[in-house]
């Protein structure tokens, strides 16, 4: 009786926990079914934190109901489960602002993509960036429109963008190329292409070597200039 009057003067100050465990308490005298009954509830002593779990179990013997309690310390484990679940938190909310910052630099990725098809188109120039590992270049939408060329195929391969220069200025093309790559500085090469309209273009190319920080050749980018007096074919 006096751990009830316990219980119920607790619950009467606000602890919902005691409230239950009377209720449960109760029950398992009056012989109603609690299951495996558990729970957690802080308290706390005047110089720390304290956490307990109490569990209560009925049985019956020589037809007498019984009732036991027991209180187990678990502040350590509590300490820890905080621990972990701060942060967990805290790295989700890095994830979510490293999520935002990634959306973000994606929204201005885009909007400076349509920015440079725009110059490009503006500036009647195209850029080009030839990958070393896979040995292929990939155009702009502005190179493949001063090419006058298919725009679903972006990829060439390295022999097969020189030969659009005309043969005359191929050699040319390929010298500029071994050039930048030894000596680290920007080529600048005029030539010209014929496109499959068989109208001839004049060009200016910039030519540039892209190594890796331990100096490892990785690529060549460049753009194309047009520089041709007839341009309305690009507009």
């Amino acid at each position: 009786t006096d751990y009830l009057d316990v219980c119920e003067r607790a619950a009467s100050h606000g602890a919902v926990e005691a409230a239950a465990v009377k209720q449960a308490i109760e029950a398992a005298i009056a012989g109603k079914p609690i299951g495996d009954f558990s729970l957690e509830y802080p308290c706390h002593a005047p110089n720390e934190q304290r956490w307990f779990i109490i569990r209560i179990a009925a049985f019956v013997e020589h037809e007498a109901q019984y009732v036991v309690i027991a209180h187990q310390n678990i502040t350590e484990r509590h300490k820890a489960e905080q621990l972990v679940k701060q942060f967990n938190e805290t790295l989700e909310a890095r994830v979510l602002a490293r999520t935002q910052e990634l959306e973000a630099a994606q929204a201005s990725l885009q909007a400076s993509e349509v920015m440079f098809k725009q110059a490009e188109k503006m500036a009647q120039l195209g850029s080009w960036r030839w990958d070393i590992h896979r040995n292929d270049i990939e155009c702009s939408q502005g190179l493949l429109k001063v090419f006058n060329r298919d725009a679903v195929n972006t990829r060439f391969e390295p022999e097969e963008f020189i030969s659009i220069l005309l043969e005359s200025d191929q050699a040319k093309a390929r010298e500029a190329i071994q050039r930048t790559a030894r000596e680290g500085h920007t080529e600048e090469l005029h030539c010209r292409i014929r496109r499959p309209d068989g109208a001839i273009r004049e060009l200016l190319c910039f030519i540039s070597a892209l190594h890796t920080p331990n100096g490892r050749l990785h690529a060549f980018s460049g753009c194309l200039l047009y520089t041709s007096d007839a341009a309305d074919d690009l507009l």
